[in-house]
């Protein structure tokens, strides 16, 4: 067994920081693939998932790590979870490495590529076939149109480790991937004025806030009437705060939903701190009513907080028919 290589994968943070330390050459015997599993999905909205699955010919394996690439235009990630059931990694009881957190998908999300998650074995190893589940990703589709899910090899991406007892325990081993499909044609629009996704993003500030808000919602459409829907974002601090909303773009259709070529008349407003009305059947008052035509405070607090808030979006009876959607960028700063 080799030891000093094994020690390695325990005290690292990326599980086959082993592969840097020998040549090529010395490669052990076998090889070994990653895949996607299923290796094809048809979808069109909400979310789906997928396995990333390892397995050998010719030698076992006491260790993979894989990494994801994907088209952030079309696909976020909600989660990443070690697979579950028989045939895993997890189920082995293997020691893991690079399982993210939220702000490490938030970053994922906006590169379009999930960094290296691993596991290995100290002893013991993974049969080689039928493949084991490695880790479980679950995505939200955000756009139509045909993606692929892509499982790049190489150092700190996709690699694998030999469990054949004897010296060449824990040597890396040759590994190639298959691709995901990713199945979403864009069908013909629905009439009238129809739903509309709006991306929602999060920052952090300094180091000292971290903001995390669904990646993105739909806000159904009628027109002649005032839309909302409501969505919760957390802030994760000790310190004071201000939660800001902004529309990106700038020129006249700042705040407006668009789809690209027609303009909703009416910008969008985020609201928080619900108020009853002073009599009954008056519509609710707001702590914060913010216009994002032009952007600002959203809502205010301390420490760890839910913070629930409500897109709000008349529908003008002029507004022309199509899919409408808008970036809102959410950023939590330092209140002091």
């Amino acid at each position: 067994m080799n030891r000093s290589r094994l020690a390695v994968l325990t005290a690292g943070a990326v599980l086959l920081v082993a592969t840097v330390l020998v040549p090529a050459t010395a490669l052990a015997a076998g090889s070994g693939t990653l895949s996607v599993s299923p290796a094809t999905v048809t979808t069109s909205s909400g979310t789906f998932s997928v396995d990333i699955a390892s397995s050998t010919s010719g030698v076992n394996a006491s260790g993979a790590a894989a990494s994801v690439t994907f088209d952030k235009t079309k696909l976020q990630i909600v989660s990443v979870a070690k697979a579950s059931g028989g045939e895993s990694w997890d189920a082995a009881g293997a020691s893991w490495a690079g399982l993210p957190n939220a702000s490490i998908i938030a970053a994922a999300n906006a590169a379009g590529k999930l960094p290296a998650v691993g596991a290995y074995l100290t002893s013991g190893a993974m049969p080689d076939d039928p493949p084991q589940a490695l880790i479980t990703v679950t995505f939200l589709v955000v756009a139509c149109g045909d993606s692929t899910i892509g499982l790049p090899v190489g150092p700190s991406d996709g690699e694998m480790l030999d469990g054949t007892a004897g010296a060449t325990y824990g040597d890396p081993i040759a590994v190639t991937s298959t691709s995901g499909a990713i199945v979403n044609p864009c069908g013909q629009q629905t009439p009238d004025v129809g739903s509309s996704s709006a991306n929602i993003t999060g920052t952090v500030d300094a180091g000292f806030l971290a903001l995390t808000c669904p990646p993105s919602t739909t806000i159904p459409l009628v027109r002649n009437a005032t839309n909302t829907k409501d969505l919760t974002c957390q802030v994760s601090t000790n310190i004071v705060w201000n939660l800001n909303a902004n529309d990106p773009k700038s020129g006249p259709t700042k705040g407006h939903m668009t789809d690209g070529a027609k303009v909703l008349a009416n910008p969008m407003h985020v609201l928080s701190g619900p108020h009853a009305g002073a009599n009954p059947g008056d519509p609710p008052t707001w702590d914060y009513d913010q216009n994002l035509a032009n952007g600002g405070i959203v809502g205010a607090g301390a420490n760890t907080t839910n913070i629930a808030l409500t897109l709000s979006q008349f529908g003008a009876p002029q507004d022309p028919a199509g899919n409408y959607g808008i970036q809102i960028l959410f950023q939590a700063v330092n209140g002091f």
